[in-house]
């Protein structure tokens, strides 16, 4: 699963703040920032920010 998010710096200190389970700290790659976390039931989800101006597909 991957949820997308227009500030993944501020979700990363909000969504830690309130006790979510982090596997990676945000990180840039492939022009886009992600990180990971572990929902309740131990499934990883990713989460995505764009970069803007960078084109897919």
């Amino acid at each position: 699963m991957n949820i997308r998010v227009a500030d993944i710096h501020g979700c990363y200190e909000r969504w830690q703040a309130r006790g979510a389970e982090f596997i990676t700290e945000p990180m840039e790659k492939y022009g886009e920032t992600r990180c990971y976390i572990r929902d309740p039931d131990g499934y990883i989800i990713e989460v995505g920010q764009s970069k803007p101006g960078v084109v897919y597909g």
